[in-house]
């Protein structure tokens, strides 16, 4: 679970990684058209677990080697990964109906 977080992280949300997206949907919209299917259901079951963490610090992403925080956007960290599993979601109902 950990190893997806940490590639979203350092592959996605590294450090110059405003130059090109301006925000975090737009990231989030990158990496499901990028991603295999497999990639990001993986993302989507390790949020969905995420979600359930008590007490989910702001620097989570930090953390882990990436550099995004989500009060940057005004979000705390659950409504981040709300967020970004219903984009995750979007894209595994789009692909089941193709």
């Amino acid at each position: 679970m950990d190893s997806i977080l940490r590639y979203l992280a350092e592959a996605y949300f590294h450090q110059d990684w405003r130059y090109d997206h301006t925000t975090s949907k737009s990231l989030m919209e990158s990496f499901v058209k990028c991603e295999t299917e497999d990639t990001v259901h993986e993302l989507y079951s390790c949020l969905l677990a995420l979600r359930e963490t008590d007490d989910l610090p702001q620097s989570f992403i930090n953390d882990i080697g990436g550099s995004f925080r989500p009060e940057s956007e005004g979000m705390s960290s659950y409504q981040w990964i709300d967020m970004s599993l219903s984009l995750l979601l979007s894209d595994n109902d789009e692909s089941t109906n193709q």
